[in-house]
């Protein structure tokens, strides 16, 4: 099994994956057959049209029309590679199994990569493809269009699966490595074009991102107005306000970073943000017992003198020093050297 289907299995079994945008022209019915390329050879006016739906695991071993009566073999497209202008077009590629990984998963990380699925006996993906690619060279880089046969490449089956689609074309938008939105069957340009707008970054999110890196780049007052803008256009964005938060905390304003965190909890960096106020606010302890020593210690930094006196207060306050280790492995993280060593004393003391 290669690593891109094993990922795409991955994506299939958690709850985020999305569902089938309302797949109205799975069966919109025209009557003019101009408007759509029918696949099997039909073409009734009014006939269910805009896609295909396999049958059996293969897709290209029981070829079905969307009827469910077998392909004629008058509708084969002549030649495998029907797709007119992916090999030309910069922002347009064909992605197999070795570099659907690299290209989609890695790459959305940059910029949002629509995933067309197809198959070449498919009709509407004929119909699809070239308007796709025709948008794709309209937006001139906003997104890349990954086309994947589906009949060659097992990780076109896996990600119909993760989608659960039973149809071809399938169009899945990825964004940081993730399927955010999708659609099945032949759309108008119009809607792909209204479909590819929903899944671009808005100008708060283009923000957010340039603030981001200017503060991984140590230009914090550039971070800040970059932070402050995105909010200004989308007081909701989570980024901004939790990179802003950030912010603040480093610099010990603690009050607005309080308010930013709040409203996005419990979104793991939020979590994370507001166990790091927690913290802070430690050092305003005044109790005399074990927990209350270790939280100041926390407070100051020194962990690895905290993190025992927490151990050591379980006897003393069950709830209250396993809430404060809780709270101490939100803010250190995982990767931190002391985390693993002390989650593992904090399970074997309480089970």
């Amino acid at each position: 099994m290669s690593r891109a289907v094993s990922m795409v299995r991955c994506i299939a079994s958690r709850s985020s994956t999305p569902r089938p945008r309302d797949p109205w022209a799975v069966s919109v019915t025209c009557a003019d057959t101009s408007c759509l390329l029918a696949p099997c050879g039909e073409s009734t006016p009014g006939a269910r049209t805009t896609s295909c739906r396999p049958r059996g695991n293969n897709v290209g071993g029981s070829t079905r029309c969307n009827h469910g009566r077998p392909a004629r073999a008058g509708c084969q497209p002549k030649g495998r590679n029907f797709l007119s202008m992916s090999t030309t077009m910069e922002h347009v590629v064909e992605v197999t199994d070795e570099t659907f990984e690299g290209t989609v998963i890695e790459g959305s990380s940059e910029r949002p990569v629509v995933v067309d699925l197809w198959a070449e006996w498919c009709g509407p993906c004929r119909t699809l493809g070239p308007m796709l690619e025709k948008v794709a060279a309209e937006r001139e880089g906003a997104f890349l269009l990954a086309k994947l046969d589906v009949d060659a490449n097992g990780v076109g089956q896996s990600l119909l699966q993760a989608v659960r689609s039973q149809g071809i074309p399938t169009v899945v938008a990825f964004r940081d490595g993730q399927p955010v939105s999708m659609f099945i069957g032949a759309y108008p340009e119009e809607e792909v074009n209204r479909f590819i707008d929903s899944i671009l970054p808005t100008g708060a999110e283009l923000d957010a991102k340039e603030a981001e890196q200017a503060a991984e780049s140590g230009d914090v007052a550039g971070a800040e107005r970059g932070f402050r803008d995105a909010l200004a256009e989308d007081p909701d964005n989570g980024d901004a306000a939790l990179g802003l938060a950030k912010v603040l905390i480093d610099r010990g304003e603690f009050d607005e970073a309080r308010t930013l965190v709040a409203k996005h909890l419990p979104a793991p960096e939020a979590e994370r943000l507001r166990a790091a106020i927690e913290v802070h606010d430690w050092a305003e302890g005044t109790g005399d017992g074990t927990l209350a020593a270790a939280k100041r210690l926390a407070a100051a930094g020194d962990w690895a003198a905290a993190l025992p006196g927490m151990m050591a207060a379980l006897a003393e306050d069950r709830d209250g020093a396993r809430e404060a280790l809780i709270t101490a492995f939100a803010v250190l993280g995982d990767e931190h050297e002391l985390v693993p060593e002390y989650r593992r004393r904090l399970a074997s003391a309480l089970f």
